[in-house]
C-alpha cells in the first residue's frame, strides 16, 4: 500500500511529475465515478446494457453489487487515492525512519491495511466462496505463468522503446516506485515487511478490491472493456509512479481480463504475486 509523505501537498509547489501524477490519480478516480453515472443514466433511459460475457461466478451474481458493496468500493477508492496523492509530494528519498521501519510502525501499517481489506475479503468469501477456475487442474499453474510472461514481454517492449527514459528526462520523475526504493535501501525487517506485503498481502487484498469489487461494480454499470480500462488506469495510478504508470496500467487491464476469462480470482492473485516477487528480486539485484 502507498505510504504517506510528510511534505506539504500544495499543488503549486509540486514538481511537474508530481502535478501530472496528482492530476492522473484524480482523473482516474473521476473516470470510475463517471462510468457508474453513465450506466445509471443509461438504465434510467431504459437503454439496453452493453453486451458482454455471462455473469461472473457464481451465476447469477446474487445481487452483487448491492448499494453496500458499492459504498465499500467507494470507501476503498477514496482511501487508496488519498494515500497515493500523498506520495505525489516531492521527496529526496526515504527518510532514515522509513528505511529502518520499527515493528510498531509495521504493526500500524498492517492494521490500516487490514481495516481496508478485511471487510471486502469477508464479503467476497461469503458471496462467491472463492470459486476455482473452470479449467483443468494443471492450468492453475500454467495460466498465471503465461499471464506473467505476457505482461513482462509488454513491459520489456515499453522499456525497450525508450518511453520510460524519455518520460523521466522530460518530467524529472523517479524511475522506480517509492516502495521499491524503500525495499532496496531499508534494513532487513523493512525488506521482510515489504516482501511479505508485496507477495502475500497485496495480491490477495488488491485483487479482491480492484477486480472483485471495483471491476465488478464498473462492469455492472458500464460493460467489460470500459470497466477493465478504468480499473487498470486507477490500478496504475495508485502506485504513484509516473514512470511506471503505463506498464502497471497494462498489467491492471490484463488482470481484469484474466478474472473475466478464468471466472475466479485465483488466476489474477497468482499472477499478481508472481509479478511482485519478480519485480522485487530483479530490482534488488539490479537497483543502481
Amino acid at each position: 500500500m502507498p505510504m504517506a509523505a510528510t511534505d506539504s501537498l500544495s499543488f503549486a509547489h509540486l514538481p511537474l511529475y508530481g502535478q501530472l501524477m496528482f492530476g492522473t490519480i484524480v482523473g482516474c478516480a473521476l473516470l470510475c465515478l463517471l462510468l457508474v453515472l453513465a450506466g445509471w443514466v443509461r438504465r434510467r433511459l431504459a437503454t439496453p446494457p452493453p453486451e458482454g460475457l455471462p455473469p461472473l461466478p457464481p451465476p447469477p451474481d446474487k445481487g452483487f453489487p448491492t448499494p453496500a458493496d458499492q459504498l465499500l468500493t467507494l470507501v476503498f477508492v477514496g482511501y487508496i487515492a488519498l494515500s497515493a496523492l500523498a506520495m505525489c509530494a516531492p521527496q529526496a528519498g526515504p527518510t532514515e525512519e522509513q528505511r529502518n521501519m520499527g515493528w510498531l510502525l509495521m504493526a500500524v501499517s498492517v492494521a490500516v491495511q487490514a481495516a481496508i481489506y478485511l471487510p471486502m475479503l469477508a464479503r467476497y468469501a461469503c458471496v462467491f466462496r472463492w470459486s476455482r477456475p473452470s479449467r483443468p487442474r494443471q492450468q492453475y499453474v500454467l495460466l498465471p505463468l503465461a499471464l506473467w510472461a505476457g505482461v513482462y514481454v509488454l513491459m520489456l517492449m515499453v522499456e525497450g522503446s525508450g518511453f520510460t527514459h524519455w518520460l523521466v528526462g522530460l518530467t524529472g520523475c523517479p524511475e522506480y516506485q517509492p516502495l521499491v526504493t524503500l525495499f532496496n535501501e531499508g534494513n532487513l525487517p523493512t525488506q521482510l515487511y515489504i516482501g511479505i506485503s508485496a507477495v502475500l498481502i497485496a495480491p490477495v487484498g488488491e485483487e479482491v478490491c480492484f477486480r472483485g469489487f471495483l471491476y465488478r461494480t464498473l462492469r455492472h454499470w458500464g460493460g467489460v472493456w470500459p470497466a477493465a480500462i478504468a480499473t487498470g488506469l486507477l490500478f496504475g495510478a495508485i502506485h504513484s509512479s509516473l514512470a511506471q504508470m503505463l506498464p502497471l496500467t497494462l498489467f491492471g487491464v490484463a488482470l481484469c481480463i484474466a478474472y473475466e476469462r478464468a471466472r475466479s480470482l485465483w488466476l489474477p492473485i497468482a499472477a499478481h504475486a508472481l509479478f511482485n516477487a519478480t519485480s522485487l528480486v530483479t530490482t534488488y539485484f539490479f537497483f543502481p
